[in-house]
Parts: structure tokens; C-alpha cells; sequence
């Protein structure tokens, strides 16, 4: 007694914009379980147009998940179980109308068998497609069913046969589909490089095929779990393993109910293997940079493949569990750290990878979140008001981002920890970016970007406190302010009418790499990181800050993690780049003191960024009307002062003492002098050995200008009467 089928969606969907009716349109694409396939538009979830591909009453299903390529859609026609088998096929669809454009049978007319389980994939260098093939049917035509339980290759334009290879007997099994997605990559095998194709079937053994002689049969083939009928997920290759999950494996002696495989791509060696549970290896494995993700049974798991500070090849990272036995997850796919799976209990669900904090909150029911630790967050109707949709892209500083796509009152942002996010990078992205804030002050701390030739890349990651200290700071850390609501909520409470705001904070990528992941800050100067969104692309930037006419010839700043890089005062102090970003100070960036705007050394940390006077004459480009002169710096080895000159168009002279303060005050045991205003105060400075807590400063001096003339430079001291000036900045008002 066969019945209909009753799986739900098992179908991943395939988003494209085509042309409909003249107009470019978002449409999602999904094999239904009804038998008939369906294009949805994206935006709304609307019908378009749908196709049925078989009967649901004579067994078919669409377990396979659809291809879009050189605008057709392709699809494999299954049926659910093996009761009752039907005539398998591959389908190509006109994705605007949904017209039948060309089928493709595993079994000829009159016969079943040969389901297509897995979705097609497409070498486009050869225009191929390549695909596995299901259970022949004993009963019809078995003798004929040359294209039953074997791997396939057609012509992906008119689905004509190319090649193809047949399970051989001696390794088949009862009920021996190939059912999982079959994969493309490539390896050097005895000297030779190959261009490979490879599937593993349910009788437990991957092969991997030369793609341009798959009628020859395998290079190689591995077994993988000690029963047969036991390997259906679908593998994943990430450029340099295949992934392999399988059930009822033996390993080191011990029996995994479940297992996830590294293998080797030019022989099929285990790399590495982790035992797992929850039921059956169904679901399609994905691979992304430094994460392989598979769902087993009820439960989804993620694992790294890398090595970090934190992880090693093979550990499980989290896990995702459905409420019961049964309800198996089908299909999986990440998207801007959203994990997307279909599930047989008829729902699509959305996971975030690895939030750890709830920060939004509905107006209803302000007591589900607690961002800052004190009861307060975002109000998700504000963040809505203010462009902040969940799942919605949003666009900053050029960079597109996608905003969590999570309700109210659940994890919806990265609490930093020193978690490791597996990123894909956009093609020729040259900027990391970031949307976050911090909570109970600005916060920064190193984040660690990992290449996938495994170097990496460290920098500090600042984000302004989220009420910018309740209206009364600028952003720091160089941010920007990508969105503003006017309340938050408090648990308990209702709203609480203060700004608070969303930052963008962005870094520059090292060239010729790509990017494979970021750890965040493991540790903070002060409260907490928080990042809702990472994205990558071309950052729009201000046009850079030129170079200083005059080479700077001291280094006067340091990063937290190299200490010793800069040595400010002669004795291996410096100023420390996080404290700086902390006071909004940050190279290139604009620094405003009594009226008159500074731009700050464009320069990195550890190498020369101020004037150490000793007579350099600056040419200075004054602005229209300009009044005054005026100097970001300090002192070292105590208050110090000399003579400066100004040289006019006209060739005329103005001298006048130039003096700062001692960048700490004395250890703080003076005031400033030379009636010095304080730019910036830092809480500590970095030495030799590490941080040294000491308040560090940097002082504003000014000079007014002769009234009627034009300044065009001025001549920093030649000497001093004690110590050392220093000068960051030169600016006129």
C-alpha cells in the first residue's frame, strides 16, 4: 500500500532577478512537495507561476533543489521513497513563464527508477550538468536501466547524454541511490592535475571521476561507513577537503551513530572525523570559509575547519536541535551569518550562527532583551522607523549589509567574546565592515582577520557607546552613525527617551588575500562590543589624506599588541592607538578644538607621526580669512618651549614661543602651561612592557595671525629649554 507523499519542502530554493513582463523581478524558486514547482515573488511570497513536474498521487516528489543557470532553471524529479519508484527526470524550465523547455529520462518510456534526488551541478567551463541517479526498479525493464544508480553527465543546453557511469554490481546494494549532490574539484594525483568529479552513494563508497573521461570510471573510490544504505547527505568541498557526513561509523574502535568527514581530494583519505548523533545524515552539507555546517536528524551542526586560538579542524562550534525526533532538517544554507533550514515538519527556519545576546526588544514586550546589562535596548519598532528591518539589506559607507533576520527577543547580535565568524568575502572586496555599538561606554579591543593562505591580519575594532554617553560625545573610533532612534526600551519600564544609535566601523584588507574569517575581541578596554551585522565590498572613502609635506621623525604611537614599535619620549613610552580611538582620535580623522578642525597623522601605528621639532619649516594652506595658527601636541621630559617663526606670501616674518605642556603633567602632578587647552585625555600610555596607567594627554596652542596677511609656513624650534616639542597637527581658524 503505497501513499502520496506527505515529506513537505525538502527543496532549497534559488533566488534570481529576471525579467517578467518587462520589469526585473526577485523571484525565489522552490520545488513544492506536492509534486509541482514554484516561482515566488521574493518580496512578498506571491505565486508567479508554477509547473507540475509529476502526479502526487503517482509518487513524485521534488527533492532535489533547483539550478539556475544561462536564464533556465533545471530540476531533478524523484519520488519520496521507493513506494511506489517513478520515472526519473531532469527537467529545464523557462524561468519567466515556467514552460517545459527540454526533459531528460533515467529510464526508458514504460519503466521507473532512476529518480534524480540531488541537486544538478553545472561545470560552466564545459557546459555540463552532473548529477546522481536513484534505485533501478527490479520489476520494469531492469536490464535496460543503463542510467539507474549511476553518476550522469548531459549538455546543459539541450540535456542531451554525455557521459556516464553505473554503480558495478559487486557494489551494489538494496536500495543504492545516488542521492547525494555530486561535486566538482580538483587535485594533483600523481603529478598530473585533474579537473574531478565525485559522489558518494548509499552503499557507504565516494568516487571521484576525471570530468573529462567519466565513462572511464573512478580514480579513486573510498569507503566510508562499515554498513551500506547508511550515506545520504549530500558532500561539500571548500577548495581544499571534501565533506562527508555518513551513519553507523566505525572510528577508532568506537561506533558513531553519526559522522562528518574531512577527506583528502587526491585519494580520499580521512583527514579527520567527528562522531555526531540525532538520527539520519540527511540534509546537504554546506562549506563556507573556516565552517561546515550539516544537518543530522533533528539537529544541525557546525564545525570549524580551521585552527585558531579557539578551535581546531573538526570541533563542533554549536548546535541548533528541532523539538522532536522525526522532524529532520532537508536542506541548509548560510547567508551573512544566518543559517537558513528547511525542515520535513513543513517549516523554514532561520538561525542565527552565534549570537550570544539579546539587544532589540518589541514596544510590547520591552523585558525579552537586556542589552546593556541593565535592563535596556533597542525598540525593534524605533530600529524600523529608522530603515532597520530584520533580513533586510541595508547600505553604509558603500558596503551592503544584511540585518539580522531574527524577531524581537531573541540572540540578534555578537556580544564580543573572541568568537571566530567564518565571513565569504564579495569578489574583490578591499573593506571588512561592521555595524554594532558598544554598551556602558566606548569599547574597543583586537580583532584578528584570517586569510586563506592562514595569515592573518590584526586590528583594534572601536564602537562608540550606543547613547553616544547619552548625547553628550561624538562618535569615536572614527564610527559612523548609519541609524538613529529616539527611545529605547526598559524592561519593565517602557520607553526611555534617549538617542541611541547603530555605528559602522570598517578596516582596510590586505591585498592579494581573501578573507576567511574574524575573530572578535576577546577582551575590552572598557563595557562591550556588540556586532549585529559583517559584510565585506569597496568602502566608499574620503579621499585620502595627502602625505605631509615635510616627513615626519619621530614615532610617537604604538598599538596595544606592539608595545615596542614606538618610542615617544626616548625611554620606549608612546602613546597607545586604542586610547586615542577611544578619545575619537583616529589616523586621518578629523580632530575639532576650540573652533579649529585637525586632520590627525593618516598614518599607522609604529611608525613616524610627528614633528619632533628641529627647525622644519611646514608649508600650511590657511583657510579663507584665517586668524589664527594653531598645534595638536605635547611635551616629553617636561614642559617645553622654543622659538617658531611665520612667514607671511608677502615675505614678511612673525616669531613667537611655541610651548606644551608634558604630555602626563609631571606623572599629573602639574597643570598645563602656556595656557595650553586639553585636547584629549588618555587614561594610560604603552611602554617597553606593556600598558602603564598613567592619564597622557594631548595639548591645543595657538598664535594669532598678523591681521592683513597671508600665511604660507611655519618654522617649528630649532631648540628648546628643556625636553622635547612634539606636533601631531597644524591647523589655522
Amino acid at each position: 500500500g503505497c501513499v502520496p507523499p506527505t515529506a513537505g519542502v525538502a527543496s532549497t530554493a534559488t533566488i534570481n532577478t529576471i525579467t517578467i513582463a518587462g520589469q526585473s523581478t526577485s523571484v525565489l524558486f522552490i520545488g513544492g512537495g506536492n509534486g509541482t514547482f514554484y516561482a515566488l515573488n521574493a518580496l512578498t511570497g506571491k505565486i508567479i507561476w508554477s509547473t507540475p513536474l509529476g502526479s502526487v498521487t503517482q509518487g513524485y516528489f521534488l527533492w532535489s533543489s533547483p539550478i539556475f543557470y544561462q536564464n533556465s532553471i533545471y530540476m531533478g524529479v524523484s519520488s519520496e521513497g521507493d513506494c511506489p519508484l517513478i520515472r526519473g527526470e531532469v527537467v529545464k524550465m523557462d524561468p519567466a513563464s515556467g514552460a517545459i523547455q527540454n526533459i531528460w529520462y533515467a529510464v526508458p518510456q514504460g519503466c521507473n527508477g532512476g529518480g534524480v534526488w540531488s541537486t544538478i551541478t553545472v561545470d560552466q567551463a564545459k557546459n555540463m550538468l552532473y548529477f546522481g541517479t536513484g534505485t533501478a526498479d527490479p520489476l520494469s525493464c531492469s536490464t535496460t536501466e543503463l542510467y539507474a544508480e549511476a553518476i550522469v553527465e548531459l549538455n546543459a543546453n539541450d540535456l542531451s547524454l554525455v557521459g556516464s557511469w553505473k554503480i558495478p554490481a559487486a557494489e551494489q546494494v538494496p536500495d543504492g541511490d545516488i542521492g547525494s549532490t555530486v561535486n566538482l574539484f580538483n587535485a594533483n594525483i600523481g603529478g598530473t592535475a585533474h579537473n574531478l568529479v565525485g559522489v558518494v552513494g548509499k552503499n557507504g563508497i565516494y568516487y571521484a571521476f576525471d570530468r573529462d573521461n567519466l565513462n572511464a570510471g573512478p580514480l579513486w573510490r573510498s569507503p566510508q561507513v562499515a554498513t551500506s544504505g547508511d550515506t545520504l547527505a549530500s558532500t561539500a568541498w571548500d577548495g581544499q577537503y571534501l565533506y562527508v557526513a555518513g551513519h553507523s561509523t566505525t572510528y577508532n574502535g568506537m561506533n558513531c551513530e553519526d559522522s562528518l568527514r574531512a577527506l583528502n581530494p587526491t585519494n580520499g583519505s580521512f583527514v579527520w572525523t567527528t562522531c555526531l548523533g540525532g538520527g539520519q545524515a540527511n540534509c546537504a552539507i554546506i562549506a563556507v570559509p573556516g565552517l561546515v555546517v550539516v544537518g543530522i536528524g533533528y539537529r544541525i551542526y557546525a564545525l570549524s575547519t580551521i585552527t585558531t586560538a579557539t578551535t581546531t579542524p573538526g570541533q563542533v562550534l554549536f548546535t541548533y536541535q528541532e523539538d522532536q525526533r522525526g522532524h529532520d532538517f532537508y536542506s541548509v544554507n548560510i547567508l551573512d551569518g544566518i543559517l537558513y533550514a528547511g525542515n520535513v515538519d513543513g517549516n523554514f527556519y532561520a538561525f542565527s550562527t552565534a549570537y550570544n545576546n539579546v539587544g532589540i526588544s518589541d514596544d510590547s514586550n520591552s523585558s525579552t532583551a537586556n542589552f546593556d546589562g541593565g535592563g535596556y535596548s533597542y525598540s525593534a519598532e524605533a530600529l524600523q522607523a529608522a530603515g532597520l528591518t530584520p533580513g533586510q539589506q541595508i547600505t553604509a559607507n558603500g558596503i551592503t549589509f544584511t540585518w539580522p533576520g531574527v524577531p524581537a527577543g531573541v540572540n540578534d547580535n555578537y556580544q564580543a567574546n573572541g568568537q571566530t565568524i567564518p565571513i565569504t568575502p564579495v569578489s574583490g572586496a578591499t573593506t571588512l565592515a561592521f555595524l554594532g555599538s558598544a554598551t556602558n561606554g566606548p569599547s574597543s579591543g583586537t580583532v584578528t582577520i584570517t586569510y586563506t593562505d592562514n595569515s592573518t591580519q590584526s586590528f583594534s575594532l572601536g564602537f562608540s557607546d550606543w547613547t553616544l554617553n547619552a548625547g553628550n560625545s561624538p562618535p569615536s573610533f572614527g564610527n559612523s552613525v548609519i541609524a538613529t532612534t529616539s527611545y529605547r526600551n526598559h524592561s519593565g519600564a517602557g520607553p526611555d527617551n534617549v538617542d541611541t544609535n547603530i555605528l559602522y566601523a570598517g578596516v582596510t584588507l590586505q591585498t592579494g588575500k581573501t578573507l576567511q574569517s574574524v575573530t572578535l575581541p576577546s577582551t575590552t578596554n572598557q563595557g562591550k562590543i556588540h556586532v549585529f551585522a559583517i559584510a565585506t565590498g569597496n568602502a566608499t572613502t574620503p579621499t585620502p589624506t595627502p602625505p605631509p609635506a615635510v616627513n615626519y621623525n619621530n614615532a610617537g604611537i604604538s598599538d596595544d599588541s606592539n608595545t615596542t614599535s614606538a618610542n615617544f619620549d626616548g625611554g620606549g613610552y608612546s602613546y597607545s592607538a586604542q586610547s586615542l580611538q577611544a578619545a575619537g582620535i583616529t589616523p586621518g580623522g578629523s580632530v575639532t578644538t576650540k573652533g579649529v578642525t585637525f586632520t590627525w597623522p593618516n598614518v599607522a601605528s609604529g611608525v613616524a607621526d610627528n614633528y619632533q621639532t628641529n627647525g622644519q619649516t611646514i608649508p600650511v594652506t590657511p583657510v579663507s580669512g584665517a586668524t589664527t595658527l594653531a598645534f595638536l601636541g605635547s611635551a616629553t621630559n617636561g614642559p617645553s618651549s622654543g622659538t617658531a617663526t611665520i612667514t607671511y606670501t608677502n615675505g614678511s616674518t612673525q616669531s613667537f614661543s611655541l610651548g606644551f605642556s608634558d604630555w602626563t603633567l609631571n606623572a599629573n602632578t602639574a597643570s598645563a602651561s602656556f595656557g595650553n587647552a586639553i585636547a584629549a585625555t588618555l587614561s594610560y600610555r604603552n611602554g617597553a612592557n606593556g600598558r602603564d596607567n598613567v592619564n597622557t594627554y594631548v595639548f591645543y596652542a595657538d598664535i594669532t595671525l598678523q591681521a592683513g596677511k597671508t600665511l604660507k609656513s611655519v618654522t617649528l624650534p630649532s631648540t628648546t629649554n628643556q625636553g622635547r616639542l612634539h606636533v601631531f597637527a597644524i591647523a589655522t581658524r
